[in-house]
């Protein structure tokens, strides 16, 4: 597992057309080991 920064950023509400401030922060990646996909092919 990874911990990456997402920056922040301005979204659309798709439904109201309004937009949305959001914040900066951090979000957990995971990448599987060679190993482990090589396993699940």
């Amino acid at each position: 597992f990874k911990v990456e920064k997402r920056s922040a950023r301005v979204v659309r509400n798709p439904r109201t057309g309004a937009k949305l401030n959001v914040p900066a922060k951090k979000v957990v990646k995971f990448k599987a080991a060679p190993a482990l996909t090589k396993g699940l092919k």
